[in-house]
């Protein structure tokens, strides 16, 4: 399994400010978007940031926006959590309590190190503080309508352990389905799914989309090492079966490309060998 990063967070993201029910008002889905002059080349916070989430060795240089792209922390009206940066995930339970012109939110994680969270009032960015590295201050977007797959059921194909290959293979399908639904019907983010945060052996184009069936691409790689050994062989199999057979369904784009990769997956999905 693919060990991207451990260790305590410390996150600060800008919100509004809220007076009766804390875990309400500051519930929302928040878009990470680009850390600004702190990517500048050269300086300690780009190499800090690459460094900890960065792929593995041997991976392909990544654009920076690129790398960013697809992070979110969703903070649930219910008092549960789930966050994505680049590779990283993990999801929780958080507390709130208001402080003078900002609010403390406290993560506690499945299996890893609580941290904390602080909110003041602008909404459009957060500063973020992990490990012994420098702080990193993102832009943020907070989501009218939540996306149905930043969610802890819909990501634990990422890191559950000892899940069985061909759940692990279907749970990260029903990522990709609920992805694409979102993008044709949600118009408040710009999704691209080739970035790395997918975490996929599917290639998606304005022309259709393929099957990495090795470890040729980053995205491939990342796919494939949350498989045991001797398993990525046959979850391609599983794919390339379940793919070949939505092909004979004929599929066009007369609707637009996310429709038709929603359809097509679904259709991989449903045709994958029990």
């Amino acid at each position: 399994m693919r060990n991207v990063f451990s260790g305590v967070i410390v996150l600060l993201v800008s919100v509004s400010l809220f007076s009766c029910n804390q875990e309400a008002s500051i519930a929302g889905d928040y878009l990470l978007d680009n850390l600004g002059q702190n990517m500048a080349q050269g300086s300690p916070e780009r190499a800090h940031f690459y460094a900890t989430f960065q792929a593995s060795e041997g991976s392909q240089v990544l654009d920076d926006r690129q790398v960013i792209r697809g992070s979110y922390l969703n903070l649930m009206e219910d008092g549960t959590y789930a966050m994505l940066a680049h590779l990283h995930f993990e999801h929780g339970t958080y507390t709130a309590t208001e402080g003078e012109g900002n609010t403390t939110i406290n993560l506690t994680p499945q299996g890893g190190e609580p941290s904390m969270v602080l909110l003041n009032a602008e909404q459009t960015s957060i500063t973020w503080s992990y490990g012994k590295g420098p702080k990193l201050t993102f832009r943020v977007k907070k989501l009218e309508n939540p996306l149905s797959y930043h969610t802890a059921a819909m990501n634990q194909w990422r890191s559950s352990a000892d899940m069985p290959m061909k759940t692990r293979v279907r749970g990260h399908l029903n990522y990709l389905v609920a992805m694409f639904e979102d993008a044709t019907t949600n118009t408040e983010f710009q999704l691209q799914p080739n970035d790395p945060c997918h975490c996929t052996a599917f290639k998606f184009s304005s022309r259709g989309m393929g099957l990495t069936r090795g470890k040729s691409s980053d995205n491939a790689r990342c796919f494939y090492d949350l498989f045991e050994e001797g398993e990525p062989e046959k979850v391609a199999d599983d794919l390339t079966i379940g793919f070949s057979q939505a092909r004979s369904h004929g599929y066009n784009m007369e609707n637009g490309k996310y429709e038709y990769f929603f359809k097509y997956l679904k259709s991989v999905r449903a045709s994958l060998p029990n």
